[in-house]
């Protein structure tokens, strides 16, 4: 008797245990991009940042139901392009992430207050060559990646971990 009581525990531990790794929702996001440039830079930046972007697990790329914005103005001379470089997150996706903490009435309440509103995350401006374009698109990447995404990818960590126990 003692024996199956004890086998009894160990099973439900275990299932518990597996049950609360393959129930964990994995972290992900959408981005949109938007380019303004002359068409044949526009063409060129908007398919190095998606790039980059594409490489990173959990991110899709997208103009509905967007987690994050990034916009870049482009302008060109014959040696240098200047990038000015802004980093959103609609007020939106904030209130979506509340969504346990508030009723469906005080969202809907929100969500018509704050419209197309946009939490400015990020702005940076940086001068690159030609030959270089793909490279600093590589490296604005890294800088999202690594500052908002990083931070963003360890709070949903921390969530899940907090909801499973």
């Amino acid at each position: 008797m003692r024996r199956s009581t004890l086998l009894l525990i160990v099973c439900c531990f275990i299932c518990r245990s597996l049950w609360a790794q393959t129930s964990r929702t994995p972290w992900h996001v959408t981005i949109s991009i938007d380019v303004s440039a002359d068409e044949p830079l526009k063409a060129r930046i908007t398919s190095y940042l998606t790039r980059e972007l594409r490489s990173i697990p959990g991110i899709t790329i997208s103009d509905s139901d967007v987690s994050y914005s990034i916009e870049v103005v482009a302008v060109s001379t014959p040696n240098l392009i200047a990038l000015s470089v802004v980093k959103t997150e609609p007020y939106r996706a904030f209130i979506k992430v509340l969504k346990d903490k508030i009723t469906d009435q005080q969202s809907k309440v929100y969500l018509n207050q704050m419209g197309n509103a946009v939490n400015i995350v990020g702005h940076g401006v940086r001068t690159t060559s030609v030959d270089e374009l793909a490279q600093t698109c590589k490296e604005i990447i890294a800088e999202f990646d690594g500052g908002l995404l990083e931070s963003n990818r360890k709070i949903w960590e921390q969530y899940q971990k907090s909801i499973s126990k």
